[in-house]
């Protein structure tokens, strides 16, 4: 069931969320020094080619589009929308900037502030993952559950709700090799896979990956996380699998256990299926004695 509350602050425009009429009665014109950088703001605000854009526009034509700021107790604003705005006016040298101020909830901040961002042309995988975990979260918050959650994240961003997912695996990733994703030395795969491996292992593929100059591609990752699920993921393997040689395969086995041997230990109404299945629980935690 989806949440009403939810549909109620998605925004696609600034005439959608707050009423063309009603917004020069809205609009305030706050000083830049009471305005401060959303909780965990997952967008960065780069002084780059784009900043210089935008900062020239604003000199040109001032802020079109006022940002969106709720009020903190202490009679300051926090920034909800509008961040490479507010850069961009003081790069610009002005002192205040119109601005709407809403109440807002914090999930419905969360969401606002996500959406206003993930419809930008130039977005890095890492913005877009933490920016999905916030909303997603938000969205868990107000009532929305299981995969629905998901598509409903991404569907006006054409992202599936699988996707969404994908992206959200990436914060999982230790900010060195979630850096390499964000400049494509590192596929979205190959992220995603690695993403699976404990803190010490991803640590362990970022200093190989340091040493050689190397990095796995999305097929090589996958077989990294195989590597893990049974245990096996040591550096010598990941060296050798960066280096582009060939891991030993392991030797084949046809081991046969005699029925006198299982009579032993099994009851006369264990069939087949249950008996394979104590045997695997069995060698699971011998496996666990042994590391």
């Amino acid at each position: 069931m989806k949440s009403s509350s939810a549909s109620k602050i998605k925004i696609n425009s600034f005439n959608d969320l707050f009423g063309a009429d009603s917004r020069e009665k809205s609009i305030k014109m706050i000083t830049l020094d009471k305005l401060h950088p959303f909780k965990n703001h997952p967008f960065k605000v780069l002084d780059n080619e784009e900043m210089e854009e935008l900062v020239e526009s604003i000199r040109e034509m001032g802020i079109v589009t006022p940002v969106i700021v709720r009020k903190w107790p202490n009679g300051e604003y926090e920034l909800v929308s509008g961040h490479r705005r507010k850069r961009a006016a003081e790069l610009a040298g002005l002192n205040e900037i119109p601005v709407f101020v809403r109440e807002l909830t914090d999930d419905e901040a969360v969401i606002i502030m996500a959406d206003s961002n993930l419809q930008r042309e130039h977005i890095l995988p890492s913005e877009k993952a933490f920016a999905y975990r916030m909303k997603l979260e938000a969205m868990r918050h107000q009532g929305v559950k299981g995969n629905a959650s998901s598509q409903e994240a991404g569907k006006d961003f054409n992202d599936s709700g699988r996707q969404v997912q994908r992206y959200i695996r990436l914060t999982y990733l230790i900010p060195e090799l979630l850096e390499y994703v964000d400049q494509n030395h590192l596929t979205m795969q190959a992220g995603v896979a690695l993403s699976y491996l404990n803190v010490d292992k991803q640590i362990m593929i970022s200093e190989v990956i340091i040493d050689l100059g190397k990095f796995p591609n999305g097929t090589m990752s996958e077989t990294i996380r195989d590597l893990d699920k049974q245990g096996e993921v040591t550096e010598e393997k990941i060296r050798q699998m960066l280096s582009g040689d060939r891991l030993p395969k392991a030797p084949k086995r046809n081991i046969t256990l005699k029925q006198k041997c299982i009579n032993q230990y099994f009851p006369p109404d264990f069939d087949n299926e249950r008996i394979e299945e104590v045997i695997i629980q069995l060698l699971e935690q011998w496996k666990q004695q042994q590391t």
